[in-house]
Parts: structure tokens; C-alpha cells; sequence
């Protein structure tokens, strides 16, 4: 069964080992601009990922709450993956494992489903997990987003191809011009019709 997940822009830029093991574990990756979440899954399914010291500082700085808040508010099910050793990371910062344990005790109460992975490989294998696991029924169309041009677009499909990214997109549009010459000359003799 293949899956599709769709990760922010940002994420996709900063998040290249994750990125890179969706794609080896065999589903469809379609970088996106996301005003929330980092990344979607099939039945409007929307996931924070936070690296252990990272959630530690959204929990000081309040934007754990935030982002959980607004991904309850925008998705049917929401999910804070974290990635790494949460406590080995809290003893590198001055905050009380009680902080810590409230934070995760909150998100539980207030309906956010949280995960813990060891590295970037076991998040990549918890959305595939997770994405086959939610069925069928595919990835809520997103609205465009003002000021996304048909060019963002498609750069974004390009994007979503095996071995190439956003950057690489933009130079074979630069080259060819449009995605099916793109997918004509990638192709070795052409699309077949």
C-alpha cells in the first residue's frame, strides 16, 4: 500500500534525514508550505515533530501549547513525535523533570497523542506506520495558500519525485519548462501514450 505525506517546506529543507527514510520506506513525499504542523497524513491527520531539546525549549518559551492548540483546532487527530532522548536532553538543561511530565500530562488531557522515536529512521517508520494505518480515504485537499503561484505548485509535485528536491525542481522547470517536459526527458524515450 503506498502512502502520501505531505511535509512542511520548511521541514522538508531542514528534515532531510526523515525526509529521506519516508521516501526508502516506500511513500510519497509532497513538500508543502504548512501554516501548521510539519507534517499530513491521510484523514486529516496533522503531526509536530520535536527533536528532545527542542521540546524541552517549546515548553519553556509556551510554543508547545501553541502549536498543539492549533493543531487540535486544524486536524482530526493531532500527534507531538519526539524524536531522541527526552531525559538525557533535559539533563543538559536547567529544567525540572516535573516541567517536563506537566507538558506531557497536558498534551495527553487536552487530546494530543504523543510518540517517541529514537532517531530520525523510527519517525520516518512511525508515519508510514500511522499513514497506512489511517486508510484509504487519502489526504484532505489544502486550500492554496494566497500568493502561491501554478510555478510553487509545480515545484512542489517535481519535489515529491524520488531524488528531487525543491532546488533540483526549480532547475529542470528552468530546463525544460514544464513538469510533463520534465517527466519527457526523465523519462529516457518519453511518456508512452
Amino acid at each position: 500500500m503506498d502512502c502520501i505525506i505531505i511535509v512542511d517546506s520548511r521541514e522538508y529543507e531542514t528534515a532531510e534525514e526523515v525526509v529521506k527514510w519516508i521516501k526508502r520506506l516506500g511513500c510519497s513525499v509532497v513538500p508543502r508550505k504548512l501554516d501548521i504542523g510539519d507534517y499530513v497524513l491521510p484523514n486529516n491527520v496533522g503531526i509536530e515533530r520535536k527533536r528532545a531539546m527542542d521540546f524541552i525549549s517549546s515548553i519553556v518559551d509556551g510554543r508547545l501549547f501553541e502549536q498543539s492548540k492549533e493543531l487540535l483546532s486544524a486536524f482530526d487527530k493531532a500527534y507531538v513525535i519526539v524524536e531522541g532522548d527526552l531525559w538525557r536532553a533535559l539533563n543538559r538543561r536547567d529544567v525540572h523533570k516535573h516541567s517536563v511530565l506537566g507538558a506531557l500530562s497536558t498534551l495527553v488531557s487536552i487530546g494530543v497523542k504523543v510518540l517517541y522515536t529514537p532517531d530520525e529512521e523510527g519517525t520516518a517508520y512511525v508515519m508510514k506506520s500511522l499513514a497506512e494505518k489511517m486508510g484509504s480515504k487519502g489526504i484532505k485537499a489544502l486550500p492554496v495558500k494566497r500568493g502561491e503561484t501554478i510555478r510553487d505548485a509545480q515545484i512542489q509535485f517535481l519535489s515529491s519525485l524520488p531524488g528531487i528536491g525543491p532546488k533540483r525542481a526549480e532547475a529542470l522547470l528552468r530546463t525544460f519548462g514544464t513538469p510533463l517536459d520534465v517527466l519527457n526527458n526523465l523519462g529516457g524515450n518519453g511518456l508512452e501514450g
